[in-house]
C-alpha cells in the first residue's frame, strides 16, 4: 500500500516537473523571440516602438496583442489544470479500488479462517471414521 502512495507521489512529482519544464521552455522561447526582434532593429527604435506606439491603430493592435497573449496564457493554464485534475482523479479512482479490495479481503478474512477450521474438523472426523474407528474395532475383536 505504501508502494502505491510512493507511486502516486512519484507520478504527481513527474507531472509537476514536466509542467515546470514546459513553462521554462516557453519562457526560453519567448526570450529568444524577444532577442531576435531586438536584433532586427536598432535599440533606440525598439525601445520607442515598445514603450509608446505612435498611432491609434498601433496602440489598439498592441492592446489586442496583449489581450490575446493573456487569453492564450489563461487557456494554457486551464489545459494544464485539466490535465493535472484528470490524472489526479485517475489516481484517486485507482486508490479507491485498491482500498475496496483491501477492505473486502479484511472482511472476508474472518470467514475464511472459520471455513478453514470447519474444513479441518470435517477432515479429522472423516479420518477418525474411516481409519481409526475400523482399526480400533479390529483390535477389539482380536
Amino acid at each position: 500500500m505504501e508502494d502505491d502512495k510512493l507511486d502516486e507521489l512519484s507520478t504527481i512529482q513527474n507531472l509537476v516537473e514536466q509542467l515546470n519544464q514546459n513553462v521554462n521552455e516557453v519562457e526560453e522561447n519567448s526570450k529568444r523571440v524577444t532577442q531576435t526582434v531586438k536584433s532586427l532593429v536598432p535599440e533606440d527604435v525598439y525601445n520607442r516602438l515598445v514603450e509608446s506606439p505612435t498611432t491609434t491603430s498601433t496602440r489598439k493592435l498592441s492592446k489586442i496583442q496583449i489581450l490575446e497573449s493573456v487569453r492564450i496564457h489563461l487557456i494554457m493554464e486551464l489545459q494544464k489544470q485539466d490535465y493535472i485534475t484528470k490524472n489526479l482523479k485517475e489516481l484517486i479512482d485507482q486508490n479507491q479500488e485498491l482500498l475496496d479490495s483491501v477492505k473486502e479481503y479484511l472482511q472476508c478474512q474472518g470467514t475464511l479462517k472459520e471455513e478453514a477450521k470447519l474444513h479441518a474438523k470435517l477432515m479429522l472426523e472423516n479420518y477418525i471414521k474411516t481409519s481409526i474407528e475400523p482399526t480400533l474395532n479390529n483390535l477389539k475383536k482380536s
